[in-house]
């Protein structure tokens, strides 16, 4: 990259003052905390709670879809178009502080670290499904809801990047990669003994505890990987470093749902599975990626449009379509397929993507097409989120090439976002239909 390229790369970022993004996701709050204790009536039950609280509470509550936020206000769960707008606000302004971040610790967001946060989106999305099963109780399982639990396990992945920050200063001010390596090890620890604690006191907040030995042998299985993946490359690296941190709880998390097909802590929230989904969500993603692959490779080789067929062929970009049509498989299948293969009905929560669903049920309804009226989200939502995911990659990677090289910080993370938000809700639903939950 130019000298003038970074230097236009970094001019944003260093304008923008480093207490606007805590400002904003500390301040916000505390002004609708102060407007509810004011104004309860105006501000609470008929604005925080009705958008934003009521759907979270609705969500966590069992055998319910609605919370009554007095007033005469009900909530229902899931989305509406004011906290759809704003969480697509929030996850903006998260964007703009973790580009803060990185640039502060000259740190790109390559394909590794893009990698290696969505093991971190990957592990969440389970312990999400762990929270459909009633592992957690209130106050602690709103804590696993969309949206907290998307800025809990980001920031395990920022914790990781700050770890090996740490390990990096260790490394430069004494000269041994060994001192570095035993300040992350302590910091192992302490987690490992936090979690004992919580289970030595039988911690009411979480149903069933995995024993703390196997824990404790995730903890030193990823340490000790990360200690390897270290020595060999002599340094401490950001990106792999924050792929790694995230074994340990993703095991955990994979732990958990074992014991939940073995032994269920809330046995009447089984219901009859979509075991399949759990293989053909990916199956079918993967395949798709691996068309998208093909095609571009053979425009490529017939020398037309090569610098497309480049970004089509891109690994990471093959993610990001893989990462929406894995959501987009999931969700079909549990919204068509469930009521006919299952005793379970899902829906779709989301604004958009509903909106598109029953505009196909309607078009198929209307011109007497019964697979569009009986099956809109495989014909109409996944379609949709093909033809989008491929616009996307042509506008970032063809329309905006120059962009990429000016702002490859920014464009890594809108990458990582739109991921985010495909394998995320995809991982969750595949998993939680596979459980029958």
């Amino acid at each position: 990259m130019s000298e003038a390229s970074q230097t236009e790369d970094r001019g944003f970022l260093d304008r923008l003052p480093w207490y606007t993004v805590p400002g904003i996701l500390l301040g916000v709050p505390f002004l609708l905390w102060v407007g509810s204790r004011l104004a309860r009536d105006a501000v609470y039950s008929n604005f925080v709670c009705k958008y934003y609280w009521g759907p979270i509470k609705a969500d966590a509550l069992t055998g319910t879809n609605l919370f009554d936020c007095g007033n005469g206000v009900t909530a229902a769960a899931g989305y509406n178009i004011a906290n759809t707008a704003t969480w697509a606000v929030l996850l903006g302004v998260c964007l703009i502080g973790l580009a803060q971040l990185l640039h502060h610790f000259r740190q790109p967001m390559d394909n590794k670290l893009i990698l290696g946060s969505t093991a971190w989106v990957l592990a969440g999305s389970v312990f999400h499904v762990l929270q459909d099963t009633d592992l957690f109780l209130q106050p602690l399982e709103f804590f696993f809801i969309t949206p907290p639990i998307y800025l809990m396990f980001a920031a395990g992945g920022v914790t990781s990047i700050l770890v090996a920050e740490y390990g990096k200063f260790v490394h430069r001010k004494t000269g041994s990669l060994e001192a570095a390596m035993q300040k992350v090890w302590f910091g192992h620890v302490i987690v490992v003994l936090i979690y004992t604690a919580l289970w030595l006191r039988e911690w009411d907040q979480i149903v069933h505890y995995v024993n703390p030995a196997y824990f404790t042998l995730y903890m030193v299985a990823g340490f000790l990987l990360w200690r390897w993946r270290m020595g060999r490359l002599g340094h401490i690296q950001s990106a792999e470093t924050t792929g790694i941190f995230a074994l340990p709880w993703t095991l955990l998390s994979l732990h958990y749902v074992l014991i939940f097909l073995d032994e269920p802590w809330v046995p009447q929230r089984i219901n009859e599975g979509l075991e399949f989904a759990f293989w053909a969500s990916p199956l079918i993603a993967a395949a798709i990626a691996g068309v998208v692959y093909l095609v571009a490779k053979r425009v490529y080789k017939n020398g037309e449009g090569k610098t497309s067929a480049l970004a089509f062929m891109a690994p990471i970009n093959l993610v990001l379509i893989f990462s929406q049509m894995v959501d987009a498989i999931a969700t079909a299948i549990g919204i068509d397929l469930g009521p006919i293969l299952s005793n379970v009905g899902y829906t779709e929560k989301h604004v958009l993507s509903e909106f598109v669903r029953r505009s196909m049920e309607r078009f198929g309804e209307a011109t007497g097409f019964d697979a569009a009226a009986d099956f809109p989200t495989f014909l109409g939502f996944a379609p949709v989120k093909l033809l989008v995911s491929l616009l996307v990659v042509y506008v970032i990677d063809v329309e905006s090439k120059e962009d990429v090289k000016k702002y490859p910080t920014m464009i890594g993370l809108i990458k990582f976002a739109i991921i985010m938000v495909g394998i995320g809700p995809g991982t969750r639903n595949m998993v939680r239909m596979s459980l029958g939950v």
